[in-house]
């Protein structure tokens, strides 16, 4: 059975990561994590980017980390936006945003 742990388990981001470490059938996706654009929704967007970037280092990698938006409350552009502030690899943004979802539902 494959889990996956929506909006990051927010605010409980290292949990996640631990859970995502542990368990070779658990995953975890970026959705429902942005609200908006401007003032704090913008401090908060670049919280979030550490938080998850983070998350990602402890966990050991981004092979287990998914794009998601919770369209229509998040806008496509915004959950793209978050994703590009991530401080990882090139490539690791790339399975997040197509590989792993490809490896992982057989798409």
């Amino acid at each position: 059975m494959t889990i996956v742990l929506c909006h990051f388990g927010n605010p409980w981001f290292d949990d996640v990561a631990e859970m995502i470490y542990k368990h070779p059938n658990v995953y975890t996706d970026t959705s429902g994590l942005i609200t908006g654009k401007g003032g704090y929704p913008e401090k908060y967007a670049d919280w979030l980017a550490r938080k998850i970037s983070e998350a990602i280092y402890y966990a050991g990698g981004a092979e287990k980390v998914l794009f998601g938006t919770d369209y229509p409350v998040t806008k496509h552009a915004d959950a793209l936006d978050l994703i590009s502030k991530l401080d990882v690899s090139e490539d690791d943004k790339d399975k997040i945003l197509f590989g792993n979802a490809k490896r992982v539902f057989g798409l």
